[in-house]
């Protein structure tokens, strides 16, 4: 797994990265909408990006 940084917080596997989606799912669940779902993925998605040179490796290790 490719360490990342989502507001301020350095998430270095799967399960905290699975945990920020779940917190995200709830919030928006109360909200009754996607707003967390979707600024979650936007932030996980220009982490990635930026660290795996354009996602030309390995993101998750085997």
């Amino acid at each position: 797994f490719v360490a990342i940084e989502i507001d301020g917080k350095t998430i270095t596997n799967y399960a905290e990265l699975r945990e920020l989606f779940d917190k995200a799912v709830e919030a928006d669940l109360k909200a009754g909408n996607s707003n967390q779902t979707v600024a979650l993925k936007e932030k996980v998605y220009k982490q990635l990006l930026q660290k795996s040179d354009g996602f030309v490796g390995n993101l998750f290790k085997a």
